[in-house]
């Protein structure tokens, strides 16, 4: 079996649903990955537990981040909220980087992870930069919308150049980056589009490359990953071993 990728789920509450779209579940399982599911909750048991059975995480996209994150100030502009998801992957992604497993956050995820490190967000790109590029387009497609350039001697600008073109669709972004985070990527508008981590795999992206894996270079940030997982995993002491 392959390294067990914890995926962060959605959720509908007023159907009383959980969901995911297949993409990333593809994205793992084509690149010798077991994915598994972590609905939303906010017991701090049932995470530490659904944690503690993978070898790393991806955190998936979504609504917009709440009002908490913005000092109290509630904004019209805010699509699809849902704090309790909010609150289930800040702790979610908080577990993890304590326990130094690989961290993969998409689109919203790279939001979560920013605030989970106590970084901001610009809550609408619209309002608080006007002079800022296209970063919404009307969906998320298969197609690129803008360029991200990388900053060299980063992990991204190994796997991507020097650009590449991206399907990023967000009225939300990293303002002020989190602890222990870099700026990787950058939009022609100065944008954060991407992050890295400072120590292990820990990577954040903009847009969304579960959708454009026929693209060699976004199938092999999944590759990448998964093979941190496992390098994660062989590098780990044995419980028997410790134990006897």
């Amino acid at each position: 079996m392959g390294p067990v990728i914890g995926i962060s789920c959605n959720q509908r509450r007023w159907a009383g649903e959980y969901y995911l779209r297949t993409e990333y579940v593809r994205a793992i399982s084509k690149n010798s990955g077991t994915p598994l599911l972590i609905p939303v909750n906010q017991d701090p048991h049932v995470l530490a537990n659904s944690l503690e059975h993978c070898d790393g995480l991806l955190l998936t996209g979504g609504g917009d981040l709440g009002p908490d994150f913005y000092r109290n100030r509630h904004s019209l502009l805010l699509t699809n909220v849902d704090e309790e998801r909010d609150w289930f992957e800040i702790g979610l992604v908080r577990l993890a980087l304590a326990a130094r497993k690989p961290v993969l956050a998409i689109c919203r995820g790279l939001q979560v992870l920013n605030v989970a490190l106590h970084g901001t967000l610009y809550h609408d790109l619209h309002s608080e930069l006007p002079n800022s590029g296209s970063h919404q387009p009307d969906s998320i497609t298969r197609e690129a919308s803008h360029p991200v350039y990388f900053k060299n001697n980063t992990r991204l600008a190994k796997n991507f150049g020097e650009q590449v073109l991206v399907n990023s669709a967000h009225h939300q972004a990293v303002k002020d980056l989190g602890e222990g985070l870099i700026a990787a990527g950058v939009s022609p508008d100065g944008l954060i589009e991407a992050v890295e981590g400072k120590e292990g795999f820990v990577i954040g992206v903009q847009w969304h490359p579960e959708r454009l894996l026929d693209i060699p270079a976004m199938d092999r940030l999944f590759k990448d990953f998964i093979e941190a997982c496992r390098s994660n995993v062989k590098s780990s002491p044995d419980p028997a071993r410790v134990e006897g």
